[in-house]
């Protein structure tokens, strides 16, 4: 859903106070953060603003190669809003031997003028996504509908016309139309940001796990984004894309000085 809220900020802030989901507690390992004029300008995306955003080149240090099995398999799939299936190309992307489903629709998307990514920038954005966490992504659905949740987000976030790129859960990733077209920064921080969301709905099933991550919040006196403010789910999304930008560049040592706890705990999950 990350295309839709820069525009929601202000409703989301008026929803949770504008303040961070945690606040330095006692008995935490102690953090020093930089101040915000002394972040390296290669590292802007960890002056907190409304979402972690990077580059392609960024996202490509740690991208792993992507190979598209081709022609796909003809389909019938149930994309959301569908009421029947309908046509659909099931194609196989192969990144670091792991095997992913990609479901491209053979229609166009339903809203004149929208446009949808290409099967092949879906595989290159999995490529950027960290091992662990690909590792719970089964499928990808491209759907030529728009998300049938809008609505209610726009009610939730008090903004008319709010519309999702992408959600995650469950075992998969679905992106949606857009107004203009997806570069591939974008494409790769939804797959990661979303496909975070996937990865919390297998590790945090042990109730532990989640705790760690609780208790890392509230550890950190900072947070990724405004929008990782708004919810658990939402900080491990977002710090989620900050890891992969920053992992093993000049960067990391200073988000490790910010974010000790969350660097800690994503250390030792991406590990497994």
């Amino acid at each position: 859903m990350l295309e839709a809220l820069k525009a929601a900020w202000d409703a989301v802030d008026a929803l949770f106070g504008g303040t961070a989901v945690g606040s330095a507690v006692t008995a935490c390992p102690a953090a020093s953060p930089p101040k915000e004029a002394d972040i390296p300008a290669a590292c802007a995306y960890l002056k907190k603003g409304h979402l972690v955003s990077g580059t392609e080149d960024q996202f490509s240090r740690n991208r792993k190669k992507a190979e598209v099995k081709k022609p796909g398999k003809a389909v019938t799939h149930t994309f959301p809003g569908d009421k029947a299936p309908q046509d659909a190309t099931e194609y196989v992307a192969t990144i670091d031997g792991k095997f992913i489903k990609i479901v491209m629709p053979v229609a166009a998307p339903t809203e004149p003028g929208t446009v949808l990514p290409s099967v092949d920038a879906v595989a290159r954005g999995l490529g950027a996504v960290p091992g662990a966490q690909l590792a719970t992504i089964k499928t990808v659905e491209v759907s030529p509908n728009r998300n049938p949740s809008d609505a209610y987000w726009a009610t939730t976030y008090a903004t008319p016309g709010f519309r999702s790129a992408a959600v995650g859960g469950n075992g998969g990733v679905t992106m949606f139309p857009t107004t203009t077209a997806l570069d591939q920064a974008r494409i790769d921080s939804n797959l990661i940001h979303e496909g975070g969301h996937t990865y919390q709905s297998e590790i945090w099933k042990v109730a532990a796990t989640k705790k760690t991550w609780t208790d890392a919040i509230k550890c950190d006196p900072l947070s990724p984004s405004r929008y990782a403010d708004s919810s658990i789910d939402e900080d491990m999304s977002e710090s989620l894309v900050m890891y992969s930008l920053s992992k093993g560049t000049v960067c990391e040592a200073v988000a490790k000085k910010m974010f000790p706890n969350r660097y800690a705990e994503l250390d030792r999950l991406m590990s497994k």
